[in-house]
């Protein structure tokens, strides 16, 4: 692969690690932790220019007593997976 799709490559393979730590990161409780709030809100900063075109297009899944199941981080992921797997193809 060329050096320019090796870097897309690392780049989206580093994106998708950033919408899974935002995932585990939601999972966690607030505590009063200052840098477990920090590492939370960049996580958000930098998912959500994804993340919030795609909740307008994949509908919550009600889980009962109010509770929704939010798939867009699962849609994002397998979206960056194609992306990456399509520059492997046409750049290498």
């Amino acid at each position: 692969m060329s050096s320019i799709g090796t870097l897309l490559s690392y780049l989206i393979g580093a994106y998708m690690l950033l919408v899974m730590a935002r995932v585990f990161l939601d999972w966690i409780p607030p505590f009063d932790s200052a840098a477990l709030r920090f590492l939370t809100l960049w996580a958000h900063r930098l998912t959500e220019p994804l993340l919030s075109p795609l909740r307008r297009m994949v509908p919550m899944i009600p889980l009962g007593e109010g509770s929704t199941l939010d798939l867009t981080p699962a849609v994002l992921m397998l979206c960056l997976l194609v992306l990456r797997l399509m520059i492997g193809r046409l750049i290498g």
